[in-house]
C-alpha cells in the first residue's frame, strides 16, 4: 500500500486526508470483511489435493496435529503461520478439509475488510465502495481466498504493514506503535513466504527518497521485524542446530522434482539472482520468448491477472489525465502504488528467479486495485469522463465475474466420487493421479480403502471422471476398448453456466463407472 507522499506539511491539504475516527473506519472494516466473505462462498475453487501445495501444508499440519511437532525439511513445512493458522482451524471448526479451507477465507476477508477501513480513513467512502467491488470481483483474489495457498496470508500481513506505515506516515497519534505493528507483520510475511522480502526493499525506497518522518523514528520497524524473525530462527536453531536452517532449506527447493522444469531438477546453486536457474522455468503461459520476458508477457495475456493491470493503463490515458487528479488521493498514493507493483514483481521474477507464475504477483494485483478505485472515481465524478469511466468499471468487473464462475473446481473430483463410493459397496480403481488426489477427502470419509490406483484386473470395475466440453454436451459419452460401461451419472450444471453456455442442457455427465472385459 501507499507509503510515501509530498513533503508538503498536512495542514496544507487537509482535504485530502479524511476525518474519519476509528470508530466509522472499524464499521466500515466489518461491512468489508463481510461482504468479501460472501463473495467467497460463489464457486470457491476448493481444495485440489494429490500433489498440489495444499496437499502439502495438509500432511504437515496433520503431522503437528498428531503430536509430532517438529521441523519440516522442504519449505512448503517452513511456511509456520500458514500452518499454525491450518491448525487453529482444526481446533476451533473441526479436523476436516473444510476446516483447513476457512483459513484464506478468513483472512481474504479480513484483507477487505482492513482495507476498506483504510481506504475510507485516508481517501474516501466511495472509493471505499469501489475499490470492494473491484476486490471481490477479481480473479485471482477469489481463487487465492477459496484454496489453501500462502498468496493470501503473505498478502494480508504484507497489506497490514504496509497501511500501517502509511497511517504512521499521515497521522503522527502512535506512530512509534504503528511502525512497530507494521515490523511484525512483515516478519509474519516474510515466514509465510520469502517474496514478502519485497516490502523491505520498498520501506528502503521510502526511507532514502522521501522519509516524511525522522529518519530515526524508521527503525522502529525493525523493533516488530527482528523478533518475529529471531523467534523463527531460535526455535529451528534448537530443533537442528543450524541457525540458518530456514535458508538452507528454501535454497534447497530447486532440488525437489517439478513438472515445471526443464531437467525436473536444479543442481546449479541457489535461486538468488541465479540467471540459468531463470532460464529453465517452464513458462506459466502459452508465450515462450525468452525468460526475461516470458512472466510478463504471460501475466497481460491472463485473464485472471491481466484485468484489473489493462484498466490501470487505460485510466492513465490522456482522457483522465487531468489536474483534479494530481490534486486527489492517486497523486498521494501513486508512488508507493507503483513501487509495491514493480518491486514486487521484480523481487519473484528477476531476485528470487521463482518460477513466473502469476499467482505470485499478488501485491502488484492488489496495488493495480487501489490504482483503479481511486482514479476511477476522480473519472465518475467529472461529467466529461464519466460515462467512459462507467464502461470502463463495468467491464472490470463483469469480466471478473465471468473467470471466476468458470475458473477450475478442484473440489469436482471429490464431488463426483465420493457420493457414489458411499452408496455403493464393493471395491473400485481409478487413474493414480486421481487416486492420489483423493486420498484424503475419502479418508476423511471412512471409505479411501475402497478406491485403488490403476487399471482395474479383468472383471473389475473401473470410475472414470467425465468432463464433457461446454458446448459438447449432447454428445454421446466416448467408449473405451477393453471396458464396458455400468452406470454413469449426472449433475446438474450451474444456472450460471446454463445462461452462457449450452442453455438447454441441466445435466452433463459426471461419473462413468466400467468393467473392464479384456
Amino acid at each position: 500500500m501507499p507509503l510515501t507522499t509530498p513533503l508538503s506539511p498536512p495542514t496544507s491539504r487537509p482535504a485530502l486526508v479524511p476525518n474519519i475516527g476509528w470508530p466509522r473506519t472499524a464499521a466500515i472494516a466489518v461491512l468489508g470483511f463481510v461482504v468479501a466473505l460472501l463473495m467467497l462462498r460463489y464457486n470457491p475453487t476448493g481444495f485440489a489435493g494429490g500433489g498440489s501445495d495444499d496437499q502439502r501444508y495438509l500432511d504437515f499440519a496433520n503431522r503437528w496435529w498428531a503430536g509430532d511437532v517438529g521441523p519440516g525439511d522442504t519449505h512448503w513445512d517452513l511456511r509456520h503461520p500458514l500452518i499454525l493458522s491450518i491448525l487453529a482451524a482444526f481446533r476451533l471448526f473441526g479436523h476436516s478439509i473444510a476446516s483447513m479451507l476457512i483459513v484464506p477465507a478468513f483472512y481474504a476477508s479480513a484483507l477487505a475488510g482492513l482495507s476498506t477501513g483504510m481506504i475510507a480513513r485516508h481517501f474516501d467512502e466511495r472509493t471505499t465502495l469501489l475499490w470492494l467491488a473491484l476486490f471481490v470481483c477479481s480473479p485471482v483474489m477469489h481463487e487465492m481466498g477459496t484454496s489453501v495457498f500462502p498468496e493470501m496470508l503473505e498478502l494480508s500481513f504484507g497489506v497490514a504493514s504496509l497501511w500501517l506505515v502509511w497511517e504512521a506516515l499521515e497521522r503522527p497519534a502512535w506512530r512509534a506503535g504503528k511502525l512497530i505493528a507494521a515490523g511484525g507483520f512483515a516478519g509474519l510475511a516474510f515466514l509465510t513466504r520469502e517474496t514478502a522480502a519485497a516490502l523491505i526493499i520498498v520501506y528502503g525506497l521510502a526511507f532514502l527518497v522521501r522519509p516524511k518522518i525522522p529518519r530515526a523514528q524508521w527503525m522502529w520497524l525493525w523493533a516488530g521485524f527482528l523478533p518475529v524473525i529471531a523467534a523463527d530462527v531460535t526455535w529451528l536453531w534448537s530443533e537442528t542446530g543450524d541457525w540458518l536452517y530456514r535458508w538452507h532449506i528454501g535454497s534447497r527447493h530447486v532440488t525437489i522434482a517439478s513438472e515445471h522444469m526443464i531437467g525436473k531438477v536444479y543442481h546449479g546453486g541457489g535461486p538468488i539472482l541465479n540467471f540459468d536457474l531463470a532460464s529453465r522455468w517452464v513458462p506459466s503461459g502459452p508465450v515462450s520468448v525468452h525468460w526475461t520476458v516470458d512472466p510478463l508477457i504471460n501475466l497481460i495475456l491472463d485473464p485472471a491477472y491481466a484485468l484489473i493491470f489493462v484498466g490501470w493503463a487505460a485510466f492513465a490515458l490522456p482522457l483522465f489525465r487531468r489536474r483534479d487528479i494530481a490534486a486527489g488521493g492517486y497523486a498521494r498514493a501513486r508512488p508507493a502504488l507503483i513501487a509495491v507493483a514493480v518491486v514486487s514483481f521484480v523481487m519473484v521474477t528477476w531476485v528470487l528467479m521463482l518460477r513466473p507464475q502469476p499467482r505470485y504477483y499478488l501485491f502488484a494485483t492488489y496495488a493495480a486495485t487501489v490504482a483503479v478505485a481511486l482514479l476511477g472515481m476522480v473519472a465518475l465524478r467529472r461529467a466529461e469522463t464519466r460515462r467512459a469511466a462507467k464502461w470502463l468499471i463495468g467491464l472490470l468487473i463483469v469480466a471478473g465475474l465471468v473467470v471466476i464462475t468458470f475458473q477450475a473446481d478442484r473440489n469436482r473430483p471429490t464431488e463426483v466420487v465420493a457420493p457414489y463410493l458411499a452408496a455403493h459397496p464393493g471395491s473400485y480403481h481409478i487413474d493414480a493421479k486421481t487416486a492420489e488426489k483423493l486420498r484424503s477427502p475419502l479418508a476423511e470419509r471412512g471409505i479411501r480403502a475402497r478406491l485403488t490406483g490403476g487399471e482395474p484386473p479383468v472383471g473389475g470395475l473401473r470410475l472414470r471422471i467425465l468432463t464433457p466440453k461446454p458446448f459438447k454436451l449432447w454428445r454421446p459419452i466416448k467408449e473405451e476398448p477393453g471396458y464396458v460401461a455400468v452406470a454413469t451419472t449426472y449433475e446438474q450444471r450451474p444456472i450460471v453456466h446454463r445462461l452462457m453456455q449450452s442453455p438447454l442442457v441441466a445435466e452433463r455427465p459426471a461419473l462413468r463407472v466400467e468393467r473392464r472385459v479384456r
